[in-house]
């Protein structure tokens, strides 16, 4: 049955996510359960049923997922299979994991199948890999070590040491583990910001905290902020916070990416009009990266406060 939900699905959604990560699981199935009456939106659910997955309560996590497709319109059945799939690989079930990726290819001959596949299979062998590995640490470098060969990554270290270099503070917002302050050996100052894993490299201060709520002690001349928006459930907020705190932002988010295609993305078919729209104004300096395996918009923003270039 196809049905308006009279919840806010960002402002849940948002809230599950973060409940997900910081592993605070009875909280959201306390959410859960004060919410299901009043149906949630399709995020949620699949927020829920991944931290179900992560507890090995495999057959509820699926009975979740059941409930969305069964709940919400075929366009929005795509994300909940790679959802349950990406359950299923993480609890060892590869086979089943197998039948739900032919699922998903049969749902999209209607689209582009042949993509949507190999972007399926190209998960199931990243997550079969991480896996293998024991400890978060491990888990963080093989998700950067997913990313280090992108072209969107070579173009933001080239615009680092070009602008960035001689900066003496600088930061790294949402750096989820991430070593991107690797890339400013000679600054002597690096801030890595994140509500839940902050980089811990040499030279690098980590701030555990809410990038809104965080004060710098002094103005950060240059601040890097990569796939972060396109989770931030108030970017227009959080784009003020970077002109506020940075006087120079390099921003990199998904671009043009499809709704659904990242159960983690609130924002999705981001382009120049949206990014511009949050932050109140053009760009100095805009990039797209454009391949066949990946699409991504880079923005340079001088504060508001800054000389214009």
């Amino acid at each position: 049955m196809v049905h308006d939900t009279p919840v806010d699905d960002q402002y849940y959604t948002r809230l599950a996510e973060q409940y997900r990560k910081a592993g605070q699981h009875d909280e959201l199935d306390r959410l859960y359960g004060e919410l299901r009456p009043r149906r949630p939106g399709v995020y949620f659910l699949l927020n829920h049923a991944i931290s179900l997955g992560n507890r090995g309560n495999v057959d509820r996590a699926r009975q979740v997922c059941d409930e969305a497709l069964s709940e919400f319109p075929s366009d929005l059945h795509v994300p909940v299979l790679r959802t349950r799939t990406v359950i299923e690989i993480e609890n060892a079930l590869f086979d089943d994991a197998l039948s739900t990726i032919r699922i998903l290819a049969r749902l999209n001959r209607r689209g582009n199948a042949e993509a949507r596949f190999l972007i399926a299979l190209r998960e199931v062998k990243i997550h079969n890999h991480a896996l293998k590995l024991g400890s978060n640490e491990e888990r963080l470098l093989d998700y950067w070590n997913t990313r280090a060969k992108l072209v969107y990554l070579h173009v933001c270290k080239r615009l680092i040491n070009i602008i960035g270099r001689s900066a003496s503070a600088v930061a790294d917002i949402g750096s989820n583990g991430t070593p991107l302050l690797d890339f400013f050996p000679g600054n002597p100052i690096k801030y890595s910001i994140d509500p839940v894993t902050p980089y811990r490299g040499k030279g690098v201060t980590p701030i555990r905290e809410d990038f809104l709520q965080w004060v710098p002690p002094q103005k950060i001349e240059f601040g890097t902020c990569l796939q972060v928006m396109e989770h931030v459930s108030d970017a227009a907020r959080f784009a003020r916070q970077l002109l506020e705190v940075c006087e120079v932002s390099l921003v990199s988010v998904p671009y043009r990416e499809e709704a659904g295609a990242n159960i983690g993305h609130i924002h999705s078919m981001i382009d120049h009009r949206v990014i511009s729209t949050w932050f109140e104004r053009e760009p100095n300096f805009s990039y797209v990266e454009r391949t066949r395996k990946r699409r991504a918009h880079h923005m340079r923003f001088r504060s508001k406060y800054a000389r214009e270039i």
